[in-house]
């Protein structure tokens, strides 16, 4: 939308001389005089959040048209669009369009607002509508809602900006341009082709009037909140809203119950495990009745009831999953996010380990600002051991979203040796404004030794190339087990292109199992898939994943379907890897550990698909000249 928006470069001007075509196959939009709504402002005054002064809504209209965006500081729909919003502002003021950004939830308070603002930097002031009042006379529903008004107060157009972002999806780029579109036919003097679409933001929370007999309370609910929401869903989390006290819960109810119905949350009803190929640790879910006890609730106007303690998941030390770690590690120095552009990955030393040998049951790492971490890992190497893997070690512990603390089986950790070298690397999206990020991890050791040692192995590959518009073009990887072992997790990961996943074990008599298939893989939902009992697998078994990308316009995430894609650091290209925590068959004091990791050694280039040192080294220029040309 913002590209429609936008004078005074060549690219707008292109894009201004695309609006100009109209579309054909579009619904015409009734006239005034077929009984376009013409809204009554009197009576109807924002509260300017900077300022506390109250103006009318008539005061505010623009010479030629009124754009009102219904705003949120927390419904990610409506926060995906501020930043375009205020890209384009100029753009609107120069073409006689006054933009008004309005918070109409009742649960938003003034302050809350206007620190969001700030923090956002947004260009254009954000107005409170008390008591919703704007929003009922307009009939909005949604945030991320837009009414635009023409010159005489009358609805020219209502739904959606466009249909780059929603609940589920965000396009790389918009197909469709219903704002845009509306806003030249209105200032051309044109019937608006399209004057209502649907938007597809969060509910605009609106107070209710509870039944004075309800069946159901909020003391019914705050248990099954805390159960499955609290979680994520409060301050500091990874949730975009709190859902730990009352308030929080009553506004946000009718959202609550929408994608509770829908199966978008929680997280692991969008990309579950096959249960054709064995168990595995599930995430807890709201059952079906609970999931009606809610909705009663919010029928029955979200009563109160007795009084009960906040919906606060059970944690023994404040913002650790894990429990109070034994020993927090942070960025030397916070990180400047940009509020755009490609940023490079940032590699941080955590720690240089001259302590004796230390055996590590749980790893967490926490973003300092969730919204602009797109993934962090957490590397170890130490020359003696023999470490595998990347160029900063093994990969030891990681953060993406949807993925739990890093943890282990009875009897299983991961290993920090003398002379270890932890280094941090974070991956960084901007999310619009500029942000300051300072990620930590907490590490929690064993109280006993013990027996056996996790490491995390990539079974992956860097040499493909996915053609233009290929739907379903699938990569292969291997890794022959080097001695008997265990499995004791999977982590998929691919990027937008990422399509389904499948990992196999081939035994060394032939025969093939399936061990996990992620059939709707999710890169928004990055998850660990736990076996319920670690999967036992002989010595010489080749481990062999399978990942299928859609690179063809269908795909809505597809940041280009004319690229032929190969590997790459950022979201637009692409990665194939299936890690796998596995656990071999000896005692942690074996010397035959470092052997197995020397073998691994000896096979890690044919393990990331290339047979020989010259076949890598083409890659690698070809890589290269991919980069400088792009």
């Amino acid at each position: 939308m913002v590209q429609k928006l936008l004078h005074g470069t060549l690219a707008a001007l292109l894009v201004v001389a695309a609006l100009a075509v109209a579309r054909a196959d579009a619904p015409v939009a009734p006239s005034p005089a077929d009984g376009a709504k013409v809204i009554d402002t009197a009576g109807i005054a924002l509260v300017d959040v900077a300022t506390g002064r109250r103006t009318a809504l008539r005061a505010l209209a623009g010479a030629k048209a009124t754009l009102v965006f219904f705003s949120s500081n927390e419904c990610p729909v409506a926060l995906a669009y501020e930043q375009e919003l205020a890209a384009g502002l100029a753009s609107l003021e120069q073409r006689g369009v006054r933009l008004v950004a309005v918070s109409s939830s009742y649960a938003a308070t003034r302050d809350a607002i206007h620190r969001h603002r700030l923090d956002a930097k947004l260009p254009y002031p954000l107005y409170q509508d008390a008591g919703g009042k704007l929003a009922a006379a307009l009939g909005a529903t949604r945030t991320s809602e837009v009414v635009l008004l023409d010159g005489d107060r009358r609805v020219a157009y209502q739904g959606r900006i466009d249909d780059r972002v929603t609940p589920a999806v965000r396009r790389a780029r918009a197909t469709t341009h219903e704002l845009a579109d509306a806003l030249d036919a209105v200032l051309d003097g044109h019937a608006v082709a399209q004057a209502r679409t649907q938007a597809a933001g969060c509910m605009i929370a609106r107070p209710r009037t509870a039944e004075p007999a309800a069946r159901v309370t909020y003391a019914d609910v705050a248990p099954i909140l805390g159960k499955y929401c609290t979680g994520c869903h409060r301050p500091g989390e990874a949730g975009p809203m709190s859902l730990v006290a009352y308030d929080d819960a009553a506004s946000w109810s009718d959202t609550i119950v929408e994608v509770l119905r829908e199966n978008r949350m929680p997280p692991s009803k969008l990309s579950p495990p096959d249960p054709r190929y064995g168990e595995f640790v599930a995430a807890p879910e709201p059952t079906a009745a609970e999931i009606d006890t809610i909705a009663a609730w919010v029928d029955a106007g979200t009563p109160t009831g007795k009084a009960v303690a906040p919906a606060a998941p059970g944690r023994s030390a404040p913002g650790w999953a894990i429990g109070k770690p034994d020993l927090i590690l942070s960025m030397p120095r916070p990180y400047s996010v940009p509020a755009s552009g490609v940023v490079q990955y940032q590699y941080y030393t955590l720690l240089e380990y001259t302590g004796d040998e230390r055996w590590v049951e749980a790893i967490e790492v926490r973003p300092g600002v969730r919204s602009v971490v797109h993934h962090a890992n957490v590397y170890m190497a130490q020359s003696e051991i023999g470490t595998v893997g990347f160029d900063n070690g093994e990969r030891w512990a990681s953060f993406a979203p949807g993925r739990p603390p890093t943890t282990f089986p009875a009897g299983v950790a991961r290993r920090l040796p003398r002379g270890a070298k932890l280094t941090l690397e974070v991956h960084y999206t901007p999310d619009g404004a500029p942000r300051d990020d300072r990620t930590t991890i907490g590490i929690r050791f064993t109280r006993t030794r013990p027996h056996y040692e996790a490491r995390s192995i990539l079974l992956g590959t860097l040499n493909f190339k996915i053609p233009p518009r290929a739907p379903d073009h699938e990569v292969t990887a291997t890794y022959t087990l080097k001695g008997n072992g265990k499995i004791a997790s999977f982590t998929p990961h691919m990027h937008d292109r990422g399509k389904d996943f499948r990992y196999e074990a081939i035994l060394p008599d032939g025969t093939t199992r399936t061990l996990l298939a992620v059939p709707r893989y999710n890169f928004k939902w990055q998850f660990t898939y736990v076996p319920k009992d670690m999967i036992a697998l002989p010595k010489g078994t080749v481990l062999k994943a399978t990942a299928h990308y859609d690179n063809s316009a269908a795909n809505p995430t597809n940041p280009d379907p004319d690229k032929t894609v190969m590997f790459g650091l950022q979201t637009f290209e692409e990665m194939m890897f299936g890690f796998v925590d596995l656990v071999y068959d000896e005692d942690v004091g074996s010397p035959n550990l470092i052997s197995l990791r020397a073998a691994d050694r000896e096979s890690a280039l044919s393990d990331r698909g290339f047979k020989s040192r010259a076949e890598f080294a083409a890659w690698a220029r070809e890589l290269q000249d991919q980069h400088v040309t792009k």
